[in-house]
């Protein structure tokens, strides 16, 4: 029979696979990546480094993502590495970030003006029904749920920001940040709403309506956060 294999670096892997390398110390699961086909003495094409350099970009944020994260030195010399090889990496990161559609900045508005807080404001949550994605004619594929998480993040003050999208009749998409990955470890809100992710980032999936969800997460961060 055909091995399963998973080469992943997310801490709440559960090693699922026939063979399993999970290093937890790596920034980017693409940075795993990088270091086998070096080992391997294997040729990296423009084409390869393109989409290694644009994984590890993707998976640290940007460079952004914390130490708690392990986005260090090591990230800025392999993207140097392979930066040499995707001399277009400028234009490869601009087409990522500007390829938007319109339904996507008519989710963002959407998003925006669902926003309320929890627990003294460290708790912030915005929440988009299916409903209101089909009044809107807005496809699902073409938004970007952890882009809202990302921006409610940025507020001082906001320490857990939750991104929430009704994907279909009670399957809500759920993307979680935080601003503070030592004191707020997303992972571990994740993981016990059955996803997973990094500490600053992680992500999950419940079964059930938007309102439901919105009082699972509060619920569940004031556990394991003592809010």
């Amino acid at each position: 029979p055909i091995k399963t294999i998973i080469i992943d670096h997310h801490a709440t892997n559960k090693s699922y696979a026939d063979i399993n390398l999970i290093d937890t110390s790596s920034p980017a699961t693409a940075f795993i990546l990088f270091q086998l086909l070096k080992s391997w003495e294997i040729e990296i094409t423009p084409e390869i480094a393109s989409n290694l350099f644009t994984g590890i970009y993707t998976d640290t944020g940007g460079f952004k993502y914390p130490p708690a994260d392990y986005t260090d030195y090591r990230v800025l010399q392999s993207a140097s590495e392979l930066a040499k090889i995707a001399t277009d990496f400028t234009k490869t990161i601009f087409v990522m970030e500007n390829s938007n559609e319109k339904e996507s900045i008519y989710f963002q508005a959407l998003a925006l003006n669902s926003i309320k807080t929890f627990c003294n404001d460290n708790i912030v949550i915005s929440s988009v029904s299916n409903k209101q994605l089909k009044d809107k004619n807005i496809d699902y594929n073409s938004i970007s749920v952890h882009s809202i998480s990302n921006t409610l993040k940025s507020v001082v003050g906001w320490n857990i920001a939750v991104s929430m999208v009704e994907k279909e009749s009670n399957v809500v998409k759920i993307s979680c940040r935080t601003r503070d990955a030592l004191k707020y470890d997303v992972s571990k809100l994740a993981l016990e709403l059955g996803g997973g992710g990094h500490k600053s980032a992680a992500g999950a999936t419940l079964f059930m309506s938007i309102d439901e969800a919105i009082k699972k997460v509060v619920e569940t961060a004031k556990v394991i956060y003592n809010l």
